[in-house]
């Protein structure tokens, strides 16, 4: 897309509305790219924040980790601070809504890929 407006490419485009609709399809998909960029970053400081809780060396001890599942054994933490937990669950809280933004966005917008899909085919007399 952004090599056919950098290049004019979308005047060529002569049948109805064809232009105009692929250009209202990239203002939907800019939405996503924004809602996964929230996603991804959340997503990153979430783990950020369990690098800073938890203690991964459990992983090897079969105490707590066995046969690839976890034990029922509480997980031990590299700190007991209040302020490091609360601003983990916060960060983790925060990642769930921008998840669940992200999940809500692909699936509002899948109609509209879907449109424009079948709108091109038939403009364009192509096969499914």
């Amino acid at each position: 897309m952004l090599q056919l407006t950098n290049s004019g490419g979308l005047r060529f485009i002569k049948k109805d509305h064809v232009a105009d609709s692929i250009a209202k399809y990239d203002i939907e998909m800019k939405a996503i790219y924004a809602a996964g960029n929230l996603y991804n970053n959340a997503t990153n400081l979430g783990i950020l924040a369990t690098h800073e809780l938890f203690d991964y060396t459990i992983l090897y001890d079969t105490a707590y980790f066995k046969d690839g599942k976890f034990t029922n054994k509480y997980l031990p933490l590299l700190s007991d601070d209040n302020n490091k937990l609360k601003s983990f669950y916060n960060k983790l809280d925060f990642e769930i809504g921008a998840t669940n933004n992200y999940i809500i966005n692909l699936q509002s917008r899948l109609p509209i890929t879907i449109s424009l899909i079948h709108f091109l085919q038939e403009k364009y007399q192509l096969e499914n």
